[in-house]
């Protein structure tokens, strides 16, 4: 525990970059503009549908932004070899770079949100409705979600570095979504196909919120399904790291 309160705070200083700062303050300006868009229109939305449309675009940006290069970053410059020469294994130093990366990600959208949130329930003439329990439900399930990308954008870190790590996450949420809709529809009778599909493009938590929207009780089938994703793709990343070469230097 010891090791990884260390190495949390050392990756937790050397995440705050200037170009990582200005970042994050560029995410949290862009949420608001979203939000205090919608808040100052003549019909105000609810709290929930006001976090959904500004968490939904800005949680993207967030994730391919913080976590470019995750690990390929660190190849590069030499901090992981000079770092796994002291008496760190690479699932501590995975581990905590993931947590830092989690954290600063949740914490950005979390401020993101809860400036706009408090101005108009509490501080506006006009104030939006605050309906706590489907505001905290998409919340909840979105940053879930979020985790679940981080975990992926980790694991093609550890493959590919730098921006072409965002690049390669675009390109596999949008082939996934396509090899989802081929196996659907002309493959749906293969079992181990089908398994496969909701691997491939991981929708778990999604579908749990899209549940819930509906009242048609606590979605415990969906959550489960992002659960085993978050696993599914950790065990990967875990398994990729282990891969590395790091005396030569090279991924």
């Amino acid at each position: 525990m010891n090791n990884y309160s260390i190495l949390f705070k050392a990756e937790f200083k050397r995440f705050w970059t200037p170009a990582m700062i200005v970042t994050a303050f560029g995410i949290i300006a862009f949420g608001n503009v979203i939000a205090f868009g919608m808040g100052t229109m003549k019909q105000l939305p609810k709290t929930s549908n006001l976090v959904e449309i500004c968490y939904s675009i800005v949680s993207f940006f967030s994730v391919i932004l913080f976590s470019a290069g995750i690990v390929g970053s660190d190849i590069k410059s030499g901090w992981l070899r000079t770092l796994l020469i002291r008496p760190v294994t690479r699932q501590q130093y995975v581990l905590t770079k993931i947590s830092v990366v989690i954290t600063v990600a949740l914490a950005t959208l979390a401020i993101t949100i809860l400036l706009p949130i408090v101005y108009f329930t509490l501080l506006a003439e006009s104030k939006i409705i605050f309906d706590a329990s489907s505001t905290v439900t998409f919340l909840m399930f979105k940053s879930c979600e979020v985790v679940l990308y981080i975990v992926i954008s980790t694991g093609i870190s550890c493959w590919i570095s730098g921006a072409f790590n965002s690049l390669a996450l675009y390109i596999w949420f949008g082939s996934s979504q396509l090899m989802e809709m081929l196996i659907s529809k002309k493959y749906w009778d293969i079992p181990w196909l089908m398994t496969l599909k909701d691997f491939m493009s991981p929708s778990g938590f999604q579908d749990a919120l899209n549940y819930s929207k509906l009242g048609l009780g606590f979605p415990v089938e969906y959550i489960l399904w992002g659960i085993a994703s978050v696993a599914f793709f950790a065990a990967l990343m875990l398994i990729s790291i282990n891969r590395i070469q790091i005396d030569t230097g090279s991924e």
